[in-house]
């Protein structure tokens, strides 16, 4: 790339001997320079992936295997998004990439590409009216097969809020998923539904607590997912027909492969992360209304069972 066109944030290469005169990185031994990039390259908040847009011109870096359309950050470095287009497909990636030592120099590329992704234990895809799963499918097959055994946890989060969000689309790339866990028994995978919660933010920006609903995802989740048939043990009082769910369970139960989700280190998650006692208070209030106090001891040990395990 001609350093006239690059960004005024990402400086063209130089040549490896002149930051090798240079750098007192680069004159250290190898094996502190890679207890230095350890360093370097951890973050307590763990990794985010986005695909970038073609035109970005941080791709023309790298070509390897289609490794440069994938851009990692960090969840600090996302406060640094401005502007009306949050939200928007590409426009919302933060301008900071995470590893930026790979551009100072061909030497450095060969050392510290993708290193961030072995010093870190997460890795997370996100994204608001787009498969994320389909997004970590295609990074898999983008980047090295060295690489892939450098992860550890990888967690995608389905962002659509609507409840019980399953659908064809959705399913196949479940599959999909589940074919790499079962390939893949190093890797831990956390299916995150944003639905999946029972705790929310009101337009006016109040906490809105809804027990019922988060347990009504899970008895959806659990049928669809996990062929299990939660609904008389944990809504007695709702009249509705499960079965009306049976057309998305038999395509994740299909002949081909039954037990194809249903890897040990393939687990569907919700958004919370701790049942809080105003979970509780409103599950009281709730099932007092339907006149089946009786269920609450059922509601605390599935709700608990699933923020702790997934499901």
């Amino acid at each position: 790339m001609d350093s006239s066109q690059a960004p005024s944030t990402i400086p063209a290469m130089l040549p490896a001997h002149q930051v090798n005169e240079e750098s007192p990185l680069l004159q250290l031994p190898a094996e502190i320079r890679n207890m230095v990039y350890e360093y370097v390259f951890y973050s307590t908040s763990g990794l985010q992936c986005r695909h970038r847009s073609q035109d970005s011109v941080e791709k023309s870096y790298s070509s390897q295997n289609g490794s440069a359309e994938w851009f990692l950050y960090t969840a600090d470095e996302v406060s640094c998004l401005k502007g009306p287009f949050i939200g928007t497909p590409d426009m919302d990636l933060p301008k900071i990439e995470f590893n930026k030592l790979k551009y100072v120099c061909h030497q450095l590329h060969e050392e510290t590409a993708f290193l961030e992704i072995k010093a870190n234990d997460t890795i997370t895809f996100t994204k608001d009216f787009v498969h994320p799963g389909r997004e970590f499918m295609s990074f898999k097959a983008a980047i090295p097969p060295t690489v892939l055994q450098w992860l550890k946890i990888v967690v995608i989060e389905k962002s659509c809020r609507k409840v019980g969000n399953v659908g064809l689309d959705d399913i196949e790339h479940l599959k999909q998923i589940g074919r790499f866990c079962q390939t893949h028994p190093h890797v831990t995978v956390k299916y995150v539904f944003k639905s999946f919660a029972y705790n929310s933010n009101t337009t006016s920006g109040q906490q809105f607590i809804s027990s019922i609903q988060f347990i009504g995802v899970g008895v959806i989740l659990s049928y669809i997912l996990r062929d299990i048939d939660l609904h008389q043990q944990l809504l007695p009082h709702l009249i509705y027909s499960i079965a009306l769910l049976d057309g998305l369970k038999r395509r994740v139960f299909s002949e081909e492969n039954p037990k194809l989700i249903q890897v040990p280190n393939f687990r569907f998650w919700p958004v919370e992360e701790t049942l809080e006692p105003a979970f509780m208070d409103k599950a009281k209030v709730e099932l007092a209304l339907f006149g089946v106090p009786d269920a609450l001891p059922k509601w605390e040990e599935y709700a608990k069972r699933w923020i702790q395990e997934g499901l």
